[in-house]
């Protein structure tokens, strides 16, 4: 009876001694669950501390950026009214170097009409000390001559080129005169040549032109008028209408008895010496053709 009862509690504290194990395993398997959930829930903190601390950052550095921004901000602001400064000063300046530069401009427009009124007064007095010099009368009687004279020319000359020639002579420094040849183009334009290119034609015309120009100028000036004229190669490098041109003035002048500056001539008679004989231009020019036949020495006119 005694060892069955000692059976009996023995068996009593294993199943005492069991249910306690089975307890404690119970309570450690819960704890380790709520270890486990206190882990997790650490992680949760220690990862949202992380976001926070990330966020705090974030903030931080918005913070500094948008004091920075103030800052540049406010130098912006403080640079603006300098500059708003400065500009009111230079538009004041610029309004008094205006001012300024409209009153030198009003006294250069003055010192520009008085060095004008100079310079024609030098002219002026330069002209008459020229005029009154010791060759003023004489410089002054000849640049009439010359003006005249090229008047006279022209006149011809418009006969003689069909107004396609212009010759104009000037008085120049020394009493030397300047001859000046234009020629009018296709669109009627006058255009300045050098003497030394035209052609033997054109110069051939400018020289009876002068020729004929001189003898009225003398017939003017001097009163002097020869019942003769006497014309060595007159029409050489002139061509056919060139040369019926000449025969034509000359047959007028012994017509009318006037040169083309309207003085009466007394030009009676009009010679022409030619190498060559042009008689088809001449016949309805001249009155008479003598040719002259060299012949052993001696010369004969048939």
């Amino acid at each position: 009876d005694n060892f069955d009862a000692f059976s009996l509690e023995q068996d009593k504290s294993e199943l005492k001694i069991n249910e306690l194990k089975q307890k404690v395993q119970d309570e450690a398997a819960l704890w380790d669950d709520k270890i486990k959930d206190a882990h997790q829930t650490l992680k949760d903190c220690r990862e949202a501390q992380s976001r926070w601390s990330a966020n705090l950052r974030e903030a931080e550095e918005s913070y500094r950026q948008a004091a920075a921004l103030e800052s540049v901000e406010n130098s912006a602001t403080a640079e603006l009214e300098r500059l708003k400064i400065d500009a009111a000063s230079s538009r004041a300046s610029y309004e008094e170097l205006h001012h300024e530069l409209t009153l030198m401009s009003e006294t250069l427009r003055e010192l520009n009409e008085e060095r004008s009124d100079a310079e024609h007064s030098s002219r002026t007095l330069t002209k008459l000390a020229d005029i009154f010099g010791p060759r003023g009368i004489q410089s002054f009687v000849l640049q009439n001559a010359v003006q005249s004279l090229s008047s006279l020319s022209q006149n011809y000359l418009d006969l003689l080129s069909d107004d396609t020639l212009r010759l104009e002579l000037a008085l120049e420094s020394g009493d030397r005169i300047s001859r000046t040849a234009y020629i009018r183009s296709p669109d009627g334009n006058w255009i300045e040549r050098p003497l030394s290119s035209l052609s033997g034609g054109q110069w051939r015309r400018c020289s009876l032109a002068l020729n004929m120009g001189f003898t009225d100028l003398v017939a003017q000036q001097k009163n002097i008028r020869s019942s003769l004229v006497v014309l060595d190669e007159p029409l050489t490098h002139l061509d056919a209408t060139g040369r019926a041109q000449v025969g034509k003035i000359l047959r007028s002048l012994l017509q009318k008895g006037r040169g083309e500056d309207g003085t009466k001539s007394n030009l009676s008679t009009i010679v022409l010496i030619l190498q060559d004989l042009a008689a088809e231009e001449l016949e309805e020019s001249f009155d008479s053709i003598d040719e002259v036949i060299k012949d052993n020495g001696s010369s004969r006119v048939v």
